[in-house]
């Protein structure tokens, strides 16, 4: 095998270098200070001040579809769509400069709002989060807006962990083609992503059907995040 092949192969068999398993992740809700049950609690004292009993809220969903025990997170999450990053550039002209093209320069950096958001896409199940918790939260915070006013609390903060297998079973299978044994694989978490003041402002619409062949995405649908900031972590 020639010898740029092989670094370029070893590139890839060094764990920094190698392709990340995209499909190992979890999502992870919290309450600011609080747990996502008191989040639930207050959603419920606003939808009943202004909706009455339009929404029915069950408070401790989040949390009783969640895994805390071995971080699996809320168990009901199938896809994660993340925010972009961009900066419109601008340029500025000088006159009578001939054939000089115009200059240009950072005008400002996109915003996060209902264009640049977290998607989330849920599961559905008879005890259905979106209708008994997320709708409703998306409702209260029409109410209550973003505004930090110190009364109920309806925000969270989100985390998305990312897990790739463990460093320590990568082997140079170049040097060690003669003896290769292959250890129990261990995975680890490799990268976090986490959103603060989050709340969901669109929740997709429902469809029903007497078709007794159901898809997947007929079982799913996507709620989107709004945030304050965030940030990304080396978990290594």
């Amino acid at each position: 095998m020639p010898l740029t092949t092989q670094s370029r192969l070893r590139l890839h068999q060094n764990w920094a270098g190698d392709f990340p398993l995209k499909f190992l992740w979890t999502v992870n809700f919290s309450g600011r200070g609080a747990s996502m049950s008191t989040v639930g609690n207050n959603v419920s004292t606003i939808i009943k001040n202004y909706e009455g009993g339009s929404f029915p809220v069950k408070p401790s969903l989040i949390e009783d579809y969640s895994s805390t025990s071995n971080d699996l997170g809320l168990l009901l999450a199938q896809n994660a769509s993340l925010p972009s990053e961009q900066l419109t550039i601008g340029t500025e002209a000088l006159q009578n400069t001939g054939g000089f093209r115009a200059g240009y320069f950072a005008s400002r950096r996109a915003d996060y709002g209902s264009q640049n958001k977290l998607d989330l896409t849920f599961l559905e199940t008879n005890v259905d989060i979106m209708d008994y918790f997320i709708k409703p939260w998306v409702v209260a915070t029409s109410y209550k807006g973003l505004i930090e006013d110190g009364e109920e609390d309806i925000k969270c903060n989100i985390d998305l962990i990312l897990y790739s297998r463990s460093d320590q079973f990568y082997n140079d299978k170049f040097s060690s083609s003669n003896s290769f044994s292959r250890p129990q694989v261990e995975y680890k978490a490799r990268k976090m992503y986490s959103f603060y003041d989050s709340a969901p402002f669109n929740i997709e619409g429902g469809q029903l059907s007497y078709n007794n062949e159901m898809s997947l995405d007929e079982l799913s649908k996507t709620v989107s995040f709004t945030f304050s900031h965030y940030k990304v972590e080396d978990q290594q």
